[in-house]
């Protein structure tokens, strides 16, 4: 995973995180459906005095809704390439840092990986 921050207007910032996924591979939306076993992505950012979040974290790609041929358990995932973005706003324009943490887990048709969690700071 890459991040990346744009300053906006009114004391707000875009961030964005990055990912290519493998061919054959895939990583799970925020939100499943209500029978998934899939570990959903998260994004946590640690609570601070100077940062509003501005909604929920969007992403971004092609979401993919797949039933698996075994279970009949249906899952929500991204392929090739998935962006995460979250827009904040600064309550004054002191100079601050957000940090927090990525978790997400990866898949193939045979077996899933143990989720992973990117840990991040960043200079708002």
């Amino acid at each position: 995973w890459k991040h990346t921050v744009t300053k906006g207007i009114n004391n707000t910032y875009t961030i964005t995180f990055s990912s290519t996924i493998q061919p054959g591979w895939h990583v799970y939306a925020q939100v499943q459906p209500n029978k998934a076993i899939a570990q959903p992505l998260q994004l946590t950012f640690e609570k601070s005095p100077l940062v509003i979040l501005e909604g929920k974290p969007k992403e971004i790609g092609k979401l993919i809704k797949a039933v698996d041929k075994s279970t009949g358990i249906e899952d929500y995932h991204y392929a090739n390439n998935l962006k995460v973005v979250q827009t904040v706003k600064l309550k004054s324009t002191s100079k601050t840092k957000l940090s927090g943490v990525l978790t997400y887990q990866t898949c193939n048709n045979e077996r899933c990986l143990p989720p992973e969690e990117v840990e991040f700071s960043l200079d708002l």
